[in-house]
């Protein structure tokens, strides 16, 4: 290798470096002493001294020779580097050395290669080193120098090698610091992690069980991901429906295999769950195992391999025509209800979006509805994927608002446009009770007993349906709050087809009505 190549190397453990002292020591008759000292980035703008700097960058040229090397760390203890870390490109592994005399001239220091013991599996042990952010000023010392760390290193029985952060070495007999730990403290730590007694660190995986991993993923999809409260109590909700009961709480999660998820989709196929449903159920499964093994507590997601649930996406809907609309808000309880039936079939809004829509998102001079707010199992938060979008208030939607808006109570712009009689929010089910008996009131009943039966989410269909007919594809997509234009587009089929019949029509028809007792000639 190139002595600019060597050099280059150096210079990684300069800048890493810079204001820590290099030592190198020599045996003596007066046993070991000091031969050069000072700031690594110093030694290296001056001429190296013959006992220490050059012998430094000939025994780093002998190994890079011989092994190769793309990274030079440094570890130092009580204040002076001792040794120096090499790392081996294509092991993935340290090669490290120590200034000492070995065998060679007392004069002539050399580096001198530590011989490296295999850790077998299910122990662990720490070490010390400066911080890998030592760049910045918060991975300094109180005194203003890097801070040393301790490292956990484990090796686990699934063959992985987590290292985890314990803290800041604290070497004084004073009381430590919060972020310090003393040396019997890293071992304390140490010993709680393979114990599996520290929740803060990956455990074993034989100490792992399927609860756990559980709430792994719910937390992770509560504060990592920060889903929405409603996301997190369907997964919660899944789990303990669904795969708690399937699995066990106290099973080891390294214990479930291929077979028993296919086993848990065949059961749930053979039930009365819908397809899509099981598929939901599937795909949280799968995300919990992926998590634990992203964890590092099992080696394989048993998930990945199993058949997969697919689902079918159908085209059709219930949609309602305009004049139904208007006969199921007739026969509503209540002029609320009645107005809540024709605002979601003319908007779009989801239920749980309504159910939300206070009087300052109402824009009667702009017509426009802002939807900002989502109201789902009991919480109000942003509406789904944290979208918020603007929606056209037409004239049919504005006269039932505006009705609203000239009743006594709950009319201040921070009010719900459609609350309970004590000003809070609807219950949805109340609401869809009320739509399903309307429906019935109105002569629709069969809409709800046929295979496929309406809902209420049927009422955003029908404005899609009726949108479509007279907006551009991606405006209706703005409008209904769709992440996917494939989404909207299951809408266009509902386009009235008038002006292409006619297209069609003309095509074929000849120039000259034949008679009936005309012959057709054709040439050829």
């Amino acid at each position: 290798m190139a002595i600019a190549d060597v050099w280059a190397a150096v210079r990684v453990l300069a800048d890493a470096a810079s204001s820590l002292p290099l030592h190198a020591y020599r045996k003596g008759a007066a046993g070991r002493q000091r031969v050069t000292s000072g700031r690594l980035v110093e030694l290296l703008d001056q001429p190296a001294p013959a006992t220490s700097q050059a012998d430094l960058v000939s025994s780093l040229m002998a190994h890079l020779a011989v092994y190769g090397a793309g990274y030079i760390g440094k570890y130092r203890e009580n204040g002076e580097i001792i040794q120096l870390g090499l790392l081996h490109p294509e092991r993935d592994e340290y090669r490290s050395f120590t200034w000492s005399a070995g065998t060679l001239d007392p004069a002539q220091p050399r580096l001198q290669r530590v011989a490296r013991s295999k850790r077998p599996a299910g122990t662990g042990g720490f070490a010390s080193t400066t911080s890998r952010s030592w760049r910045r000023t918060t991975g300094c010392s109180p005194g203003g120098r890097s801070a040393i760390v301790f490292y956990a290193k484990l090796k686990l029985p699934d063959g992985s090698q987590p290292q985890r952060r314990l803290g800041k070495v604290w070497t004084k007999r004073t009381r430590p610091p919060d972020g310090y730990l003393t040396r019997g403290m890293a071992e304390a730590r140490l010993q709680a992690i393979l114990d599996g007694d520290d929740p803060l660190v990956n455990i074993a995986p034989s100490h792992v069980t399927f609860g756990q991993a559980c709430d792994e993923l719910l937390r992770y999809l509560e504060h990592d991901r920060q889903r929405k409260r409603s996301t997190i109590g369907d997964a919660r909700s899944t789990i303990k429906v669904h795969l708690l009961p399937a699995f066990g709480e106290s099973t080891r999660v390294e214990n479930i295999t291929t077979a028993d998820v296919d086993l848990l989709r065949e059961r749930l196929l053979g039930g009365k769950l819908a397809h899509r449903t099981v598929q939901k159920v599937m795909i949280l499964l799968h995300g919990i195992l992926a998590r634990a093994k992203r964890k590092g507590w099992i080696a394989v997601n048993p998930a990945e391999n199993a058949k997969k649930v697919t689902v079918r996406r159908s085209e059709e809907f219930n949609v309602l025509t305009v004049e139904q609309v208007y006969a199921v808000a007739r026969v509503a309880p209540d002029d609320l209800l009645a107005a809540l039936f024709t605002v979601a079939a003319f908007t779009g809004l989801r239920q749980g979006e309504l159910l939300a829509l206070r009087w300052r998102h109402v824009d009667f001079q702009n017509a426009i509805v802002h939807v900002q707010r989502n109201y789902v199992r009991g919480q109000e938060d942003t509406p789904k994927s944290h979208r918020v979008r603007s929606v056209p208030l037409s004239d049919q939607a504005a006269v039932v608002l505006d009705g609203l808006s000239r009743r006594e109570h709950f009319t201040e712009p921070a009010d719900l446009v459609f609350p309970n009689v004590v000003g809070e929010h609807l219950l949805d089910d109340d609401v869809r009770d009320a739509f399903y008996d309307a429906l019935d009131t109105a002569g629709l009943g069969h809409l709800r007993t046929k295979g496929d039966p309406i809902v209420f989410h049927d009422l955003r269909h029908t404005f899609g349906t009726l949108a479509i007919r007279n907006a551009p594809v991606t405006d209706v997509q703005h409008w209904m709050g769709h992440a996917d234009l494939a989404t909207t587009m299951r809408y266009v089929h509902y386009v009235p087809q008038h002006d292409n019949a006619a297209k069609l029509t003309a095509a074929f028809t000849t120039s000259a009505t034949l008679r009936d007792d005309e012959p057709l000639i054709v040439d050829g």
